[in-house]
């Protein structure tokens, strides 16, 4: 979120600003800040191998990429700013006022290559070593919530996949702790406006280890989260809570206490949980402020 106090004097960005970042934040410092932010928002980090770019560069990757035209505007921090914060900025959508997005450009993520791990798709040598070679990471934020939910989405992966075609080397979202690859990416957003691909984008998974598998990004839509049972198989449950979870967000809403859904030739049943022994995501702490829905068989 953009700190209101941060001086800022504007700036021409046609030409690249020679700024040289000397200290990497630690990735848990950067996470930590992020579980601060508000809790009905969608965030992406992306490392790039750049620190400043042309806004209209930006502009006219967007417009060609998504064939839409879309206002990014940038402003430089202060130069005493000891916040790592390079430049402030915002994405607007032509015809669309419902939703400006936040930018916040600052200095490079310490450790994010080890991340590597979490991408639905393995990263190639060469995509590792621009992750650790990136000299800033561009924080791309929507406020989401059930009103905004599905439109913040769209417009998160309009900016994510516009600056992959600027040279951006991943996407890693803090709120599920998973990093996408640009080939992940660009799979990803062909379709806006299909649930499940949004689902692969914004939300995720992790499990107990005590039989208990529970979905992380809900949250972010106004939603409950989502827990099952391991014991007919890990994929098994991980299949299943994406599916329901691409659901409620096509209906952005949860299913009530006791309702019923059919898949294939099981039949499940949702109960207010959450019912593992574990209350609380660890790693992320605001997912499940909305309440945790146990699905059984």
């Amino acid at each position: 979120m953009i700190c209101d106090s941060c001086i800022t004097l504007k700036v021409s960005l046609e030409v690249s600003l020679s700024f040289t970042p000397t200290s990497p934040k630690p990735l848990l410092d950067t996470m930590t800040m992020t579980h601060s932010n508000e809790v009905t928002s969608l965030v992406a980090l992306m490392p790039c191998p750049f620190v400043s770019k042309s806004t209209q560069e930006l502009e006219e990757t967007h417009a060609e990429y998504w064939q839409e035209e879309a206002r990014y505007t940038l402003e430089q921090a202060a130069q005493d700013d000891e916040s790592g914060i390079f430049f402030t900025g915002q994405v607007s959508f032509e015809g669309d006022e419902r939703l400006t997005l936040q930018l916040i450009i600052e200095e490079p993520l310490e450790g994010i290559e080890t991340l590597s791990a979490t991408s639905a798709e393995p990263l190639s040598a060469t995509e590792i070593v621009l992750l650790k070679q990136h000299r800033s990471i561009w924080r791309v934020q929507a406020t989401a919530g059930r009103k905004m939910g599905r439109l913040a989405a769209k417009r998160v992966s309009q900016v994510m996949g516009t600056l992959i075609d600027a040279g951006a080397s991943a996407a890693f979202m803090p709120g599920i702790l998973r990093l996408h690859s640009t080939r992940f990416l660009r799979k990803q957003t062909m379709d806006l406006y299909s649930p499940s691909e949004l689902a692969n984008l914004f939300e995720g998974a992790w499990q107990d280890g005590e039989g208990w598998m529970r979905t992380r990004g809900l949250t972010a839509f106004g939603l409950p989260e989502l827990e099952t049972s391991t014991k007919g198989g890990m994929n098994g449950a991980y299949f299943l809570l994406m599916d329901v979870a691409a659901n409620m967000l096509f209906q952005m809403a949860p299913y009530p206490d006791g309702a019923q859904l059919q898949v294939g030739p099981h039949t499940y049943t949702f109960i207010s949980g959450p019912m593992s022994t574990q209350v609380e995501d660890d790693e992320v702490p605001i997912n499940g402020i909305f309440g945790v829905n146990t699905i059984i068989k």
